[in-house]
């Protein structure tokens, strides 16, 4: 979510700094912007909404790494 968000604010303000974090036991997104794109085993949480096993599609990917 935050990638497409985060392109419209960058339209808008190309100045803008995004910052995206997630926590140390479920780095999706960081492992898949350093290349690995496998499916990542599901942790226990009370967040769900962050218990993400699939890294990203190639198109979160590309607007996570412009």
């Amino acid at each position: 979510m935050i990638s497409g968000v985060s392109r419209a604010c960058k339209s808008i303000n190309p100045k803008i700094r995004i910052v995206g974090v997630e926590p140390d036991k479920i780095p999706s997104m960081a492992k898949a912007i350093a290349g690995d794109l496998s499916v990542q085993p599901a942790v226990t949480t009370i967040a769900e909404g962050i218990n993400v096993c699939v890294s990203a599609t190639p198109l979160n990917l590309f607007l996570c790494i412009l």
